[in-house]
């Protein structure tokens, strides 16, 4: 059951890929990711990648994954009457998303996006590297997987095939009912 957002996900960028493509250029880029997850009171920071394939000058479908290192945080619970707290509490997130980029043309772009896709949340103590980030991508199927989408703007700007982009928006993953947390991401790309 839990492989079905996945499957989707990667099937619909699998479909748009041969249609982007005819149209010529596209950009891939890596990007520090931060994300303020609002519900546990926790700054999650990590890394991911993007691809994206233009289908038109001013439009590319653009996919993208997201892995936040655990990050240790105290969490808090009052019932009225008594304070709980609760210690040393290793959060991790991956999240997938996929969707659309309007942009301008030019050196200097501005962009807006919708994207949907997942986001998984992770609490565990093992160390973050290369391994904890595969263990993280075999548990999809096993662990709880939340849909979201993520409307966002920002601005890229180029020095030849070399950019640097910058985009802010509001990362919302539904888990009985709808949490906005603020999404963050910059780093580099290079156009093909």
């Amino acid at each position: 059951m839990m492989r079905f957002p996945v499957a989707l996900l990667l099937l619909a960028f699998i479909g748009v890929v041969p249609a982007a493509r005819a149209q010529g250029a596209g950009e891939a880029g890596v990007f520090a990711h931060y994300f303020d997850f609002r519900q546990a009171d926790a700054q999650l920071v990590g890394v991911g990648g993007r691809l994206s394939f233009n289908t038109s000058p001013a439009v590319q479908i653009e996919g993208e994954v997201g892995y936040d290192f655990t990050r240790a945080f105290t969490d808090r619970y009052s019932d009225g009457t008594t304070s709980y707290t609760f210690v040393r509490t290793d959060a991790r997130m991956l999240d997938g998303l996929i969707g659309p980029k309007f942009q301008t043309t030019g050196r200097i772009r501005l962009f807006v996006t919708v994207k949907g896709g997942f986001t998984h949340f992770d609490f565990s103590n093992s160390p973050a590297s290369i391994p904890g980030f595969k263990s993280e991508i075999e548990n999809l199927r096993s662990s709880n997987i939340n849909p979201a989408i993520y409307p966002g703007a920002g601005i890229e700007g180029y020095f030849g095939a070399l950019g640097l982009r910058v985009d802010i928006g509001d990362e919302i993953y539904f888990a009985s009912g709808s949490h906005h947390n603020l999404r963050v991401t910059a780093g580099p790309v290079i156009r093909f």
